[in-house]
C-alpha cells in the first residue's frame, strides 16, 4: 500500500493534479484520488495533505472503463479493483516512467498487463516496452514461467513476444502445459507451441539417426572395429531421443552425448576421423533446426 508521498518522489510524476493511491476503510480495493490531495489509508475522512502526482490522464491513453473520470479542483475517489502495487505498474507504464526500481513480481506483471487491457488503455511499443521486459527477464530466471509469460503474449496479441518466448518453452516438457495456460494462449498459438516441440523432437530423431560412414578394410581396422562405432553410436542415439525433452537439447548437450563413440579405444584413426566428422554435421545440421514458433 502508498501511504505516504515519500513512495512517490518529485522525480516520478509532474506536481500539477495529485493522484494517489490507498485503501478505502470499508471496502475492499484501493481508490485513486484525483483532485489536491491522498487519502490517508487510516482514515475514514477526506484526505488533507498533498503530493506529488501526475498532470492528468491523457485523453489517447483512456477509454471505456475511464472515460468516467472528470477532473476537478476538489477531490475525486475512483474505486477500483486492482491492489496498489498493480495499479502502481499500470501509471508508472501510462506515464512513460521506469518501475523497475520497485522490481514488481511476475504475478504482478501479469496483473498489471491485464488491467491495462481491461481499461482500454492504448500504448505505443516505447511506452509498454519496460513492462514486456521485465516479464521476459522473470522467463529468463526463471524458465518454468516460460509457457505462463508465452501464454499472456499469446492473449494480449503480441506474435513478435511469442516467438522469443517460445525458444524459453524448449527448455520445459508440455506436461508443464495447464489448462488455464491452453485457454490463455488460445487454440492458433496453442497449435504452434506443439509444432515447435512435436517438430524438433523429430527433427533430432533425423539429424541424430545417420550413422558415420565406415571406411574400406585396411590392414589395421577390419569389421569389428567400424560395427562396434555404429552399434555405439546407437546406444547415444537412443539416449538422446529417450531423453524427457530432447527437442531442447543444446549443442554441447548433443557433443557430450556421442563423445564416448569418439573415444572408442578400439577404433583406428580412420573410424575416429569418421566419427568426428559426423559429430560435427550433425551438430552443424542441429543448429539449422528452427527453434522459435
Amino acid at each position: 500500500m502508498l501511504k505516504s508521498s515519500t513512495a512517490y518522489s518529485s522525480d516520478m510524476f509532474t506536481p500539477k493534479l495529485p493522484l494517489s493511491i490507498s485503501s478505502a476503510p470499508t471496502q475492499p480495493g484501493p481508490v485513486i484520488s484525483l483532485g489536491g490531495y491522498k487519502a490517508d489509508p487510516a482514515s475514514s475522512t477526506p484526505p488533507d495533505s498533498p503530493m506529488s502526482s501526475v498532470d492528468r490522464l491523457p485523453a489517447d491513453k483512456r477509454s471505456g472503463n475511464l472515460d468516467h473520470i472528470i477532473l476537478r479542483s476538489s477531490p475525486v475517489y475512483i474505486r477500483v479493483e486492482e491492489t496498489s502495487m498493480v495499479m502502481n505498474v499500470v501509471l508508472h507504464t501510462i506515464y512513460n516512467i521506469s518501475c523497475a526500481r520497485y522490481a514488481p513480481t511476475y504475478e504482478i506483471i501479469v496483473q498489471a498487463l491485464d488491467s491495462l487491457r481491461k481499461y482500454g488503455i492504448v500504448m505505443s511499443s516505447k511506452q509498454d516496452a519496460e513492462i514486456w521486459t521485465m516479464l521476459l527477464q522473470h522467463a529468463i530466471r526463471s524458465p518454468n514461467l516460460a509457457i505462463g509469460a508465452y501464454a499472456i503474449c499469446a492473449s494480449h496479441g503480441r506474435d513478435d513476444l511469442c516467438i522469443l518466448t517460445s525458444r524459453l518453452t524448449l527448455t520445459l516438457s508440455l506436461d508443464a502445459l495447464t489448462e488455464a495456460d491452453a485457454l490463455t494462449m488460445g487454440p492458433t498459438y496453442l497449435r504452434r507451441l506443439f509444432f515447435l516441440h512435436c517438430g524438433r523432437l523429430e527433427a533430432i530423431k533425423r539429424v541424430i539417426g545417420v550413422p558415420p560412414k565406415p571406411h574400406l578394410a585396411t590392414p589395421t581396422c577390419s569389421l569389428p572395429s567400424p560395427q562396434l562405432v555404429a552399434n555405439m553410436w546407437e546406444v547415444a542415439t537412443a539416449d538422446v531421443t529417450l531423453r524427457p525433452r530432447a527437442y531442447g537439447i543444446s549443442k554441447e548437450e548433443l557433443e557430450e552425448a556421442f563423445a564416448p563413440v569418439l573415444a572408442q579405444q578400439n577404433a583406428c584413426d580412420l573410424c575416429r576421423d569418421n566419427v568426428r566428422d559426423r559429430i560435427a554435421q550433425m551438430v552443424e545440421d542441429w543448429l539449422t533446426i528452427k527453434d522459435v514458433i
